[in-house]
Order: C-alpha cells, then structure tokens, then sequence
C-alpha cells in the first residue's frame, strides 16, 4: 500500500510540472477587477492554472461539485473526458446564475477516480477548452470512488465577482 500511495503522490506532483522552461511571470492581468493572479519567483507555474491569487472582491461564490452523466459509448478514459466537459458546463450555468463567468473563478478542485497519468492530457484540454487563458488556482486528486459509483470525476470552483 506505500507503494501505492507514493505512485498517487508521482502522479499528483505531474499536475503541476510546468509545461514551459521560461514560465517566470511576476503578474498576470486577470480580466476581473480585484483579482490578481501571480507567479512568485521561484515557483514555475504551468500553463492550465495559477500557483497564487489574491481577490479584493466583495462577494465570493462557492459552486458545489459537479459532475458528468454517462454517455455509454466511449471507453473509461473517453467516458472521464466527456463527464468532466458536462461537470465544467454545468459549472459555467450555475456561475452564469449569478453574473459570473469561467474568467471569475480563482480556484477549482478536481477529485479523479482511480487517478493516473493518462488523466493529464484529458484534464487540461477540457480545462483549456473551459478557461481559454483564465489560470485558477488548481487542485487535481485522486480517490476511490464517489457517491454514485458511475461518476469518474468531480469538480468544485470559488469564484469572485467586484
């Protein structure tokens, strides 16, 4: 079981393994007043999301986790790609709710079932696919299973509104 829970740890530290050598931003200009996303020295951010963001908005918005629906047709990893797109679209319904926009949210999780490396490149196409250039900050975790046992992944956000 430890060497279980040190492949876990490998695979959780890929998440964040920069995509770019010379990734070293001071500030990036976020399109929400009173959000500043930063890339402090030292610290090599990748590409899909932020390693620090600082908000002086007056309102904050939690959004539950979400997740997919099966579609049936498409292999575990095909069927994880298509739930996690359906978990960010109702993200982005439920944040359009309230006058808020994917641009708005400076934080996500991201609970994988049964996580492993093939998990990368489809997480950050749809998050690209849902983000454009917009960088929360981003946690990515495995776990065993979730409530209903057909759901392979699940996504919380916090978004901020000025």
């Amino acid at each position: 079981m430890k060497n279980r829970a040190s492949y876990l740890t490998m695979l959780l530290a890929f998440f964040a393994i920069p995509l770019t050598a010379n990734a070293q931003i001071d500030k990036l200009t976020s399109p929400v007043p009173g959000v500043e996303t930063i890339n402090p020295q030292g610290i090599n951010a990748a590409p899909h999301f932020a390693p620090l963001i600082t908000s002086t908005s007056a309102k904050t918005i939690y959004v539950s986790g979400m997740t997919g629906e099966l579609n049936n047709e498409a292999t575990e990893l095909e069927e994880y790609e298509v739930q996690l797109r359906q978990a960010f679209e109702k993200i982005g319904l439920a944040l359009k709710a309230v006058g808020a926009t994917p641009a708005n949210i400076v934080r996500q999780r991201i609970l994988i079932v049964g996580i492993s490396q093939e998990h990368t490149v489809p997480t950050r196409k749809v998050m690209r696919e849902f983000y454009g250039d917009i960088r929360p900050t981003s946690t990515a975790t495995g776990t065993s299973g979730l409530f209903n046992p057909d759901h392979l992944v699940e996504v919380d956000v916090t978004a901020v509104l000025d």
